[in-house]
């Protein structure tokens, strides 16, 4: 499975870890070892996590919206999660952008960081489509790469699970710099996903049976309890 530095769903708590821990680590983790499998993780960015899935040099990818060109290489599992990916702005900017929707980023000509090939929701995705919206907004691989830059004013803005934002902007020494907006980017279901080239939808099955179980019994809901 790949992973990435991701609080609080996969992360390192020392550099020298040999292993990632976090909520979905732990959770995958389990569900494996019902299923008798053995798993091993490998540390990627999102957007060569993606082409690895389809490539089938890797087999699970988790955090995934659903999406119709990934159904063409990935199984999909049926059981959803649920996060927010929220806008961040510089603390001195907040209320200077009173932002309430996507389209005051256009209003305000804002510069928006985002990763390459992470999806933000419908909404954001149809907006990439236009020339005026697209213009805005800067990609990178490295969301801690985008912190550097929204707080260099290089960016305006950047995008990210309100969860992972917080535990990294602390990390880095940025919570005094860069805060929350009240804007909501997506709150769509995310799941975990399988590559069709090295996975039966029948293991994918077997996975969602023991996922289900974990779900009906409160152990994700205590695994996640741990990580706020």
């Amino acid at each position: 499975m790949s992973w990435s530095d991701d609080y609080p769903y996969s992360f390192k708590r020392q550099a020298t870890d040999r292993q990632p821990t976090g909520s979905s680590v732990e959770i995958v983790s389990l569900v494996f070892a019902k299923l008798n499998c053995q798993l091993r993780f490998v540390e990627l960015p999102w957007a060569r996590a993606l082409v690895e899935l389809k490539e089938g040099r890797i087999d699970v990818v988790f955090n995934a919206y659903l999406r119709d060109e990934r159904q063409d290489f990935a199984w999909y599992s049926q059981i959803e999660f649920h996060s927010l990916n929220i806008l961040f702005l510089r603390n001195d900017d907040l209320r200077k952008y009173p932002v309430k929707s996507l389209g005051d980023i256009q209003k305000y000509q804002l510069r928006i960081g985002t990763q390459i090939n992470v999806s933000y929701g419908l909404e954001f995705d149809a907006l990439m489509t236009q020339p005026t919206f697209s213009s805005l907004i800067e990609t990178n691989s490295h969301r801690k790469a985008l912190w550097r830059m929204l707080q260099l004013k290089r960016i305006d803005g950047v995008i990210a699970d309100k969860h992972t934002g917080l535990a990294e902007l602390k990390q880095m020494g940025l919570s005094h710099v860069i805060g929350l907006t009240e804007l909501t980017i997506s709150s769509e279901a995310t799941h975990f996903t399988f590559s069709k080239k090295t996975t039966e939808s029948l293991f994918v099955q077997a996975f969602d049976s023991e996922l289900h179980t974990l779900l009906q019994s409160g152990v994700i809901n205590t695994i996640e309890r741990k990580y706020e």
